[in-house]
């Protein structure tokens, strides 16, 4: 039977997930739930295949490979592996559920075993090296057991790969929403009032996939005191919160038209620690890093002591972030100023979240610090220190062996009381070491 997840029950299921305790499925604050329309969208194909056999893939991970069928959109090889693990032909447990399956594997959702042999209507997305994996927004009908044409999610799949496929980004918004007005489909086919949900749903969502014009409509009505045109798919939060919400969506979506609206809150005096995060993490993703990190250089430590403390941690996040960069690619790395300076200002941020907020709440910035000279642990103490905390093994490995010297300990005994109280005691630094990489598993 079809399992298919929309509209309220969606809603349903995201909050019961958000809420969920530890040992259930456990997801980001920040998680985004795309809509079907955007599910549809954001895939680069969606096939029909067959569960064939489970093999290993990297780090000995289960796969099942796959034997593809019909291609409802995109391309896709004739065979394509998808993280899981396969069982053997049952009745499936979960049929007569709404909502897509999923199950907790250490925490995070993951969709349940397939079964050998059953056909699965898979939505994949290709990664960096160019191989469609498995879309993975878990929380969505990414994976599940394909009921035939006639089946309503198959229905509601084939009408938006067919209006994405003919109908600029805007004008879908426009198409979908006279759709839900008449209740009639693409053809004039009537709509059930779940189908009528589901696009209800998408019009309402505020997403990073939404068109670039949606979102700036959306942002300039917040900043007027309206709702947007549309509503959005969850009540609750105040003005404020749905603007930060709307420009973090462009921050993190495909949007280089928002720039003047970015530059706009840029110039902002004094910055909202929110507002220019969020200008900074768009600036470096959409070819302006030099002039975000401009800021960071001159600006950062000046603001971060006029904010409240969750404020001022808000704003080092959004920093991290924007340092961090899209998948891993580190933008200060190809930036020759940032190269040269960002590694000590990162020195310097992290001892400033230690005295203010405590080691526990300091953001590290590791691999900017490893690119500081630091083969010498006592030639500088607080980059020794900033590593040790990341459990740096070298660094501990040195320490203990600086405590287990005993020709060091009696040569620091003999020497005169006076000599002594103007020295460092050398045992003090590798103490300092290990009770900064200390953990509950050592």
């Amino acid at each position: 039977m079809e399992r298919m997840l929309a509209g309220p029950a969606a809603a349903l299921l995201f909050l019961a997930a958000a809420w969920a305790p530890a040992s259930a499925c456990e997801i980001s604050p920040d998680y985004v739930r795309p809509s079907s329309f955007e599910l549809v969208q954001i895939s680069d194909s969606i096939v029909v295949a067959t569960a064939r056999e489970e093999r290993k893939g990297d780090y000995d991970s289960p796969v099942v490979a796959f034997d593809v069928g019909e291609k409802v959109k995109g391309e896709a090889p004739p065979e394509v592996k998808v993280v899981g693990r396969l069982e053997p032909p049952a009745p499936d447990e979960h049929s007569g559920t709404s909502g897509p399956s999923v199950i907790s594997v250490g925490g995070w959702c993951e969709p349940p075993p397939y079964r050998k042999g059953g056909r699965y209507l898979l939505f994949l997305q290709k990664g960096r090296d160019g191989q469609l994996r498995r879309n993975n927004h878990t929380l969505s009908p990414i994976s599940e057991e394909y009921a035939g044409e006639d089946a309503a999610w198959m229905r509601r799949v084939r009408r938006y790969v067919r209006l994405q496929a003919t109908a600029a980004p805007m004008d879908q918004i426009a198409i979908l929403d006279r759709l839900a007005d008449s209740r009639r489909g693409l053809a004039g086919e009537p709509l059930t009032a779940e189908e009528v949900r589901d696009i209800r749903d998408h019009l309402r969502s505020l997403s990073p996939f939404k068109p670039t014009a949606y979102l700036l409509a959306a942002y300039a009505a917040l900043e007027q005191g309206r709702m947007p045109a549309h509503g959005v798919r969850r009540r609750g939060r105040d003005l404020a919160e749905m603007r930060r919400r709307v420009l973090s969506h462009l921050a993190k979506g495909d949007h280089p038209a928002a720039m003047p609206l970015f530059e706009r809150l840029a110039a902002e005096r004094p910055e909202d620690p929110d507002r220019i995060g969020l200008a900074l993490r768009f600036f470096a993703k959409n070819g302006a890093y030099g002039r975000a990190f401009q800021w960071v250089e001159t600006r950062l430590m000046k603001r971060l002591p006029q904010l409240a403390p969750a404020a001022a941690r808000r704003l080092i996040g959004h920093v991290e972030q924007m340092q961090r960069g899209e998948e891993g690619e580190e933008p200060w790395r190809g930036d020759a100023r940032a190269a040269a300076l960002w590694p000590e200002l990162a020195l310097s941020l992290y001892w400033y979240q230690v005295r203010r907020f405590g080691p526990g709440d300091a953001v590290g910035f590791d691999d900017a610090l490893r690119t500081l000279p630091h083969d010498d642990y006592r030639a500088r103490p607080l980059l020794t220190l900033a590593l040790a905390a990341d459990y740096d093994q070298d660094i501990t490995e040195w320490a203990m062996t600086e405590l287990g010297d005993e020709a060091k300990r009696k040569a620091w005994e003999d020497l005169p009381d006076e000599t002594r109280r103007k020295r460092a005691d050398p045992a003090a630094l590798p103490i300092r070491v290990l009770l900064s990489s200390w953990s509950q598993d050592r």
